[in-house]
Formats: C-alpha cells, structure tokens, sequence
C-alpha cells in the first residue's frame, strides 16, 4: 500500500462514515485482525471526524459485548473471518444497540463521489482515540486521547527513536494495542514504511527483518525470549536494527543482558502505560546496563514519587509513581469517579496521573519499577513485592517463567504463592525449587508453596494478569509455612 493509496481508502472510509450519519465525536468500534487495511480505516474514521475504538480479537463474547454497550458506538467494522464472533456477542447485549455493522471492503473501496467529501475539520482537543484496558472480569476502562495528545505521542516517538521517511519498521503486535500504535503513529507521521506481521511467529520475524532490513521495532519480552531461543537465530538477522523497543512487562535479566550483546545501543527498554507516559532507556550506553531501571522520562515528561500520605519523598525513597505529559489521556470514558481517583496534584495545584505502580529514581532520574501497587500485599505486617520473590525464581536454570502472587493464610493474613512455567524438559520438582528459592529470599519472601503450570493468563501485550491469577488461586489450600 503506497501512500497514495492510503489517502485514497481513508478517504473512501470517511465519506462512507460521512454518509451513514456518523457526527462529529462519534465513536466507530473496529474489530479486525492486523491487516493493512486497518490503516485507512483508523485515518478515515479521523477524517469523517470520528472516533477510533478497537477491541481486541481475543475476547470471550460475553466481554466484547460489555465494551460495545459501554462504548455507545455509531458503528462496528469488522473484517468478515470475525462477523460470527461479533454476532455472538450482539447476542449478549442486555439492551439493543443502534450501532451500524460495516465491512471493511465496502468502506475502503474507491468511491466516485469522494471528490465532493470535505473532510472534518478537528480542533486539538477533539477526541482521537479510545482504547480500552486489558481486563479479564468486570468492565475495563475506556482510556480517551485526544488528537493533540496522540500528535504529540507520534512526534515524541519519533524524535526519541530517530524515525523517519527513510525508517522500515515491523508492526509485531495486534494493531487493537496501545504497543502497535508505538510503531503504526510515529511511522505514518513520519512517511516511513510499516511492515505488518498478520501474526507473530519466530520464524517470520527474523526473515522479515533480514530481508526487508528493518531498522524499528516493538517487542514484549514473552517476544524478546521466544526469538532468543530460536535455533534459526543469528546476529545478522537485526543487522539492520536501530531501535528493537522491549515494554509492556519487565525483562529478565539475564534476556536483557543477551539482547545488549546483540543490539548494543540498539536495544531500548520502554516504560509506560496506555494512560500516556513513561520512560526510555538504552542500557548498553549506561555504565551499570542491567541496573539503570527502566530509563529516564521520556521527552515532555514528568515524574515524582509519592507516599501513602501523598506527600512526595526524597530521592532514592520508593513510593507510588505520577507522572504528568502532553500525551496523557482525557479521561475513563464516562467515568467521572475513576477520573478523581487516578488524579494527584502538587502544591502548585499541577494535575499528575497516578501510575498505580512503585518504584523510585535515582540521582540520574533513572525510574527503578518495585511493583505494582496492586500486586504488593502484606504478609506478618510486613510489604512484600512479588517482584522480587520472581527475579530470584527467574535465575533458576529450570524456570521459564514465574509470577508470584499473596493469598489469604489464616496465620499470615497473605502469604507468597509461586506459580512457575517451567523449561521444556526441566528435571526439577517443587519442593526443591521451592527449597532453593526460599534460601534465597529473606524470611519474609519465602513461598508456601511453588505450582507448576502450563501458561498464564496474559493481556495482547503479553503481560501477565495477575488479577486473574489471584482469582484463580484464592481457594487453593497451602501447606503449613515453614520459619
């Protein structure tokens, strides 16, 4: 698809959209896997003066349904492989939605009376974008961006990953994602070439970018070990490579320090969330690679760090991260009390959006992650990170893999569960894995019990739900803790 026809199919979609009635705000839901023609169907949505919204293919009916009801779309596009999915989820609506299903060939196909479609004319504050958080019960929430703020995500990306016309950037992650939406804004801003993975596999992407030499792209780190693992892999297939951009979850190190060795400077570490903002770093040009966290804010950014009491701590000190940007987000859609909620602000009256994860910086405002909020829990009084409990379980050469999580024990309040994807072919069994981690951790960390499992639920990203996990274990009966 050259650019020409990029401009000619998005302008097919919005007089198209113009035509079914769609007015200025309303929200277009889009459910497609990686396909080119996303892309002229997110550009024509802007141009008829709509908003995008992409649900991921990946959801059960029931939960598809719940974000179309709570999006209140004008209309669905929908690629015809998952029409059968969607009507299944029509099915469960609680109430009947005038939403439009349109297919994505009908939209793009050249129109003979697009000449006499004037495109919308939007103001920067006008709404762009609404993703919706990864979520596996309950409702997740709808994260709004504005077209100011999308503009300066793009240009932000650009400038901070040097993309530009001459850029070959490979798209590895389903476009529905905030993370493909790093690679799909910055590149179509700058007139680069985007390369579409319609899924990932190990194979594709090492032969995609040896032989198209692509020199951008964004990974997660389940990506990251797969590649690594690959007997097909050598050095000359990233030859080309000048920013192989890992985020979404924490990298091992070990993963990490493999991929230094490869890409040097090339490889870069992201640090953010869909809400819009976070940090970069490129660990080979640090003197310490594996300890520089996870960068520095990323340009436009502002970090601090607060306490329990929302008072904000002095350097080195951990404590909840907030963040401020010209990317941040708008708003939950249509959740006022959400909005409150995720909303700090400094003497100064300035607004920062709360991260929900812990961590600190440095003297060189590197931002170190602890944990996640949420995922701390208290055992005998005391904090622990789950965290720190998995990087120990991840040096064990059987250990693929490991989340931990606090569950209820009647001595303990909460108490670690280690729940471990093991390597293919390990010989080793839980007791004695558990024994070895826990001569490894302090008194506090040390597990109840370690599980052997097959997967983990995870987002598109490939980030583990950790919500899903503590409800799946909850009622799970551990042993008596030992010391």
């Amino acid at each position: 698809m050259t650019y020409a026809d990029l401009s000619a199919q998005s302008l097919s979609v919005a007089s198209a959209l113009a035509g079914s009635g769609l007015p200025r705000g309303g929200r277009v839901g889009v459910l497609m896997g990686n396909e080119l023609s996303f892309l002229p169907l997110m550009v024509g949505i802007w141009l008829a003066g709509g908003v995008v919204v992409p649900f991921s293919t990946m959801l059960p009916a029931d939960a598809l349904g719940r974000l179309i009801e709570d999006a209140d779309l004008h209309a669905i596009v929908c690629s015809d492989e998952l029409r059968d999915p969607l009507h299944g989820a029509l099915a469960t609506l609680t109430s009947p939605t005038a939403s439009r299903i349109l297919a994505v060939d009908d939209l793009t196909r050249a129109r003979e009376d697009v000449s006499a479609f004037s495109p919308s004319a939007l103001a920067p504050g006008d709404a762009c974008s609404l993703l919706y958080s990864s979520g596996t019960t309950g409702l997740p929430k709808g994260i709004a961006h504005s077209h100011h703020g999308r503009l300066m995500f793009a240009l932000g990306m650009a400038a901070e990953l040097s993309i530009s016309r001459w850029s070959r950037v490979l798209l590895t992650t389903p476009m529905y994602s905030n993370g493909a939406w790093l690679m799909i804004l910055p590149t179509l801003l700058m007139g680069g070439t985007l390369h579409v993975m319609p899924a990932f596999t190990v194979d594709g992407f090492l032969s995609t970018c040896k032989t198209a030499r692509i020199t951008h792209t964004f990974v997660v780190p389940l990506q990251c070990a797969v590649v690594l693992g690959s007997p097909q892999f050598s050095k000359d297939h990233l030859d080309s490579m000048e920013g192989l951009v890992c985020g979404g979850a924490a990298l091992a190190k070990g993963i990490k320090q493999r991929w230094l060795d490869v890409l040097g400077p090339a490889f870069v570490e992201l640090y953010g969330m869909t809400e819009g903002f976070g940090t970069l770093a490129r660990p080979a040009l640090e003197e310490q690679p594996l300890e520089c966290g996870v960068g520095t804010p990323m340009a436009g950014t502002e970090l601090r760090i607060i306490d329990s009491l929302d008072q904000e701590v002095p350097e080195g000190e951990v404590g909840e991260i907030v963040g401020r940007s010209a990317v941040l987000l708008t708003g939950y859609f249509r959740k006022p009390d959400q909005d409150a909620a995720c909303v700090w602000c400094d003497r100064d009256g300035l607004r920062f959006f709360r991260s929900g994860d812990i961590g600190y910086l440095d003297r060189d405002r590197n931002l170190h992650i602890v944990d996640r909020k949420k995922d701390m829990f208290i055992s005998g009084g005391f904090n622990v990170y789950p965290s720190d409990i998995e990087a120990v379980l991840m040096t064990h050469p059987a250990v693929r893999e490991a989340a931990v999580i606090g569950v209820p024990d009647e001595k303990w309040g909460e108490t670690p569960l280690a729940l471990v994807i093991p390597k293919p072919g390990a010989e080793v069994d839980a007791p004695t894995l558990r024994a070895w981690c826990n001569d490894r951790v302090s008194k506090i960390q040390r597990v109840a019990s370690v599980e052997f499992v097959m997967d983990f639920p995870r987002n598109a990203l490939g980030k583990v739900l950790k919500r899903a996990l503590r409800e799946q274990w909850s009622q799970f009966t551990f042993p008596v803790r030992q010391g």
